[in-house]
C-alpha cells in the first residue's frame, strides 16, 4: 500500500534517500525528464506561432529550471 508521510520515520527516510543516491536514480531520473521535455520542446518547435505554443515552451523551461 502507499505510506502516509505520518508513518515514514526519519531514519527510513534517510535510507531510501541514500539508496537513490547511491544508485543514481535521483540523475537519471532528471535526466530522463530533460529529454522528455526537450523532445516536447521539438516538437512544438515545428507548429505555428501562438500564443498557446509560447505557453507550453515557457512551461517546459520553467520545468528545465526546476529540475537543473
Amino acid at each position: 500500500g502507499c505510506f502516509l508521510k505520518d508513518e515514514i520515520t526519519d531514519d527510513i527516510y534517510k535510507v531510501v534517500l541514500r539508496a537513490l543516491h547511491e544508485n543514481f536514480a535521483i540523475q537519471l531520473a532528471y535526466r530522463e525528464a530533460e529529454n522528455c521535455i526537450q523532445k516536447a520542446k521539438d516538437s512544438l518547435s515545428q507548429l505555428e506561432e501562438s500564443p498557446y505554443k509560447h505557453i507550453l515552451i515557457n512551461t517546459a523551461n520553467k520545468i528545465i529550471n526546476r529540475i537543473i
